[in-house]
């Protein structure tokens, strides 16, 4: 989490490239979701990113994942916890945001064998489109390189299915509740 608290900071000082993709001025707002374990600390995460206008947490069913490795993990649910992000991309860019998502786990907790992956904790992106997917990939290629081709890489990326709001008891529960973390990444 300490690596993605720096990533936040250099984002807010505008340290980080220029965006990666065009979107047109009567566009506001767009959404990314991610899974990853407990969405309170999804949320209490994106909440601090500058260029991002709202979260909203609850349960998403999970297409097909995009790779032959990724699927072949055992006991996969397809319904997970995650965090749905609205963002302002004249502020921030998708790539950030996935890049970001990285940044607030850390990689060597999967090593092919930790409760994350084939479980309601694993880490997902949730891709709309080709290009999301591309970007995606391209992230995921340059930040978790594949090491070993018989295990899964750590962070999934697959198409999204649809979105269940989580009770408003969920909603910014952390902040809710003065807690600042729920131990995400650890």
């Amino acid at each position: 989490m300490v690596g993605a608290l720096a990533l936040v900071a250099a984002l807010g000082r505008g340290r980080v490239a220029a965006l990666s993709t065009t979107v047109s001025e009567s566009t506001r707002a767009e959404t990314v979701t991610f899974a990853g374990g407990c969405f309170w600390g999804l949320e209490a995460a994106f909440r601090q990113v500058p260029g991002v206008t709202d979260t909203t947490v609850g349960y998403v069913d999970v297409g097909a994942p995009n790779s032959a490795r990724q699927s072949s993990t055992p006991h996969q649910t397809n319904r997970l916890e995650a965090c749905r992000v609205t963002f302002d991309p004249s502020r921030i860019s998708y790539e950030k945001l996935v890049t970001y998502f990285f940044a607030t786990h850390n990689p060597k907790i999967g090593d092919g064998k930790a409760p994350y992956l084939g479980s309601p904790a694993r880490l997902v992106i949730l891709i709309h489109n080709a290009d999301e997917q591309r970007i995606a990939e391209a992230v995921r290629d340059r930040l978790q390189p594949l090491q070993d081709s018989t295990r899964p890489r750590l962070i999934q990326i697959a198409p999204e299915g649809s979105f269940d709001r989580a009770d408003e008891s969920d909603q910014r529960y952390l902040e809710k509740h003065g807690l600042a973390s729920c131990r995400l990444g650890s």
